[in-house]
């Protein structure tokens, strides 16, 4: 089984992570030339299947209500990157 990509980000008025961080760059640093900024967490999963990882898109790597779920192709089409990762691992038994 291959490993799985993909990325979720908090629909407008739900995205407060990215609103901070736009506040913070371009207020405390002054970056005035900054129009929007994109919070987007990415979850790798390995050992699904892909009926699995498709069910799972929409209930653990993601809020229906809350977030978008891009599968892997989307983080090419970014024009700046600035990543922070956080190690997480869950098992299903």
């Amino acid at each position: 089984m291959s490993v799985n990509r993909c990325y979720s980000e908090k629909k407008p008025g739900f995205d407060v992570e990215a609103r901070s961080l736009f506040s913070s760059l371009h207020d405390l640093l002054e970056i005035k030339n900054l129009t929007h900024v994109r919070y987007l967490c990415r979850y790798d999963a390995e050992g699904l299947t892909q009926e699995t990882y498709e069910k799972a898109k929409g209930i653990v790597f993601s809020e229906p209500m809350a977030d978008v779920c891009y599968d892997e192709d989307l983080y090419q089409e970014l024009q700046f990157k600035l990543i922070k990762e956080i190690q997480n691992r869950f098992e299903l038994n």
